[in-house]
């Protein structure tokens, strides 16, 4: 059986529902089928609406776990989220997000560091960019040998 896909944008949403029935097999439910115009132009439609909805509750997130760590820089008090990072006290930062296996997700992270404040509280502090590379450097922690 040919299956007609040209129809439907190689990235939507229908299209990767076809293959998904075509890869189990269940290739012989699918028959012709015809492309809803507006249905996928109102899903491409939401597209930005959906994408700011979770920018905004990345940022929420963002910002509880800032204001839980003192919501300023621990060594020069500078306050502006936009450049406050994590940093981890002893220096095995990479280590330890691996380990977790939470290294790909920040947002994930994040979370974790919310639901286990004992560990945030001893591990972790808040520093500013300029901080937090002064102390990268002046400890070695990140230089390739």
């Amino acid at each position: 059986m040919a299956l007609i896909l040209e129809y439907y944008p190689a990235r939507s949403r229908y299209y990767k529902r076809i293959w998904a029935r075509v890869k189990s097999g269940v290739h012989n439910q699918v028959r012709f089928l015809t492309f809803d115009r507006k249905q996928y132009q109102s899903d491409y439609n939401k597209r930005s609406e959906i994408k700011q909805a979770r920018t905004d509750r990345n940022l929420e997130t963002k910002l509880l776990l800032f204001s839980y760590l003192g919501g300023k820089c621990v060594k020069c008090g500078y306050d502006d989220h936009r450049a406050l990072q994590l940093d981890h006290i002893k220096g095995n930062g990479s280590k330890t997000r691996k380990e977790s296996g939470l290294h790909k997700n920040r947002i994930k992270y994040y979370n974790y560091l919310l639901q286990n404040p004992s560990y945030t509280l001893e591990e972790i502090q808040l520093l500013c960019a300029n901080c937090n590379w002064v102390k990268r450097y002046e400890n070695n922690e990140g230089v390739l040998k």
